[in-house]
Formats: structure tokens, sequence, C-alpha cells
């Protein structure tokens, strides 16, 4: 069943710094959408992986870099080989909700980041129920 997948910090930066670095890019994603099991099984997830379990969820705004043959049913492309805005969920350690702020919580072993990504053009996985609305809006 789908869940997650662990990504390298560098990646997760890569990601953000393309959403907050395009501005100029138009914002054409209405809805972000996961199977309540797959949100489930994350969780449950990230609860196993990590010796010292998060204590909280930091949801990213995103734009995934997009090769010449992009996943159009996934996502769409916003220009300068960049996606439409999506979002990835991150485990977060220290999470204080006065204020918003924790930590991003890497895995001791690999160093990675256990991430759900939604519309992930690079995910193989046939059970991935995220979607974005647009392409999915059914």
């Amino acid at each position: 069943m789908a869940s997650g997948r662990n990504v390298p910090t560098s990646t997760l930066e890569e990601w953000t710094r393309n959403f907050r670095n395009n501005k100029d890019l138009p914002f054409s994603t209405n809805t972000a959408a996961v199977s309540l099991e797959q949100l489930e099984n994350y969780i449950a997830d990230i609860k196993r992986k990590y010796s010292t379990p998060p204590n909280g969820l930091k949801i990213y705004f995103i734009r995934y870099p997009l090769g010449n043959e992009t996943a159009q049913e996934k996502v769409e492309n916003a220009g300068k080989s960049l996606s439409q805005p999506s979002v990835v969920i991150v485990p977060v350690k220290n999470y204080n909700p006065s204020t918003g702020s924790g930590d991003d919580h890497v895995l001791e072993n690999p160093g990675d980041l256990y991430v759900l990504s939604f519309s992930d053009p690079e995910s193989t996985d046939p059970n991935d129920s995220t979607a974005l609305c647009p392409p999915k809006c059914g």
C-alpha cells in the first residue's frame, strides 16, 4: 500500500526553492487530496521509522523540476520546466503549536526525510492516491 518515500534533504530544499523563487509562475493548483488510507499508512510509518517519534507535521509548498517527459496525468508544467504548485508533508520534531515552528525530522539512517509528496512525477507507486486539481478534478 502506498505511503511515503525517503528523499534527501537537498531534494526538499530544491523543491521549496523552486516554489519560493518562481513567484512569477501561475498558482494553478486548486486542491490537493490524498486517501485517508494512504495518510494513515504514512503516519504509522513515521511512528515506526523514527527512534524518537515526530510530534508534528509540516506542509511545504513546492514545485517539482520537470524533464522532457512529464507525467501530465499527475502534474502540469507551469513553465521554466517546473510543475504547478504541489505540497509535501514532512515529519517534525520539537513542534511548538503556539509558534508553528519545528525542525524537519531527519532519519538517523540513511539521513533522509520520510515525506508524503503529492503527485510526485518521479513516483512509480501504482497505489499512490495523492492528486492535484488540475489535472485531476473529477
